[in-house]
């Protein structure tokens, strides 16, 4: 998720009615992620998908194309871009993080520079880093919401009924 960063001086005079303009979609996007999430902070949109691009038999290696998904975490949908990894072993686990990076900088009329955007995305690695998560504990949306869903289903008897 990309957003606005808001630093003093030179700044629109309306700043308050930015910040809620900012923050009002995404804090509705919140409270549904976290509905749908039956409770589970992080999660992704869909499982992971991969094909293999390249097995080195010398090198005992396997690379690996990984489709683009989507990870929720705290109410927010960062998205994994498509990444290619090498591995040397088939149960070598593999994270999901998220890297904040201000971007952006600008020149104010007080001669100070802001930073005035924030560039947030999701990646992934085979190395465990601080706030990273194990990809093979992660739920999907679906795996989440499946059960939630056949549990209110009433259990109720049918019977054919002739149509003509």
């Amino acid at each position: 998720m990309n957003k606005i960063l808001f630093s003093d001086g030179g700044q629109p005079f309306y700043l308050d009615d930015l910040k809620l303009l900012q923050s009002n979609p995404t804090e509705q996007m919140e409270l549904l992620l976290r509905a749908l999430g039956a409770g589970n902070n992080v999660f992704l949109l869909d499982s992971i998908h991969l094909d293999i691009t390249e097995t080195n038999a010398t090198e005992g290696t396997t690379t690996f194309k990984i489709k683009q998904n989507w990870l929720v975490a705290n109410g927010i949908i960062y998205e994994i871009p498509e990444t290619i990894l090498t591995v040397q072993s088939w149960d070598t686990p593999l994270y999901v993080g998220v890297k904040h990076v201000s971007a952006d900088r600008r020149t104010f009329e007080d001669g100070q520079q802001y930073a005035c955007r924030e560039v947030s995305e999701a990646y992934l690695t085979i190395e465990k880093t601080d706030g990273s998560f194990d990809v093979s504990k992660l739920k999907t949306l679906f795996e989440l919401m499946a059960p939630l869903m056949a549990t209110k289903v009433p259990v109720r008897e049918y019977k054919d009924i002739k149509v003509t």
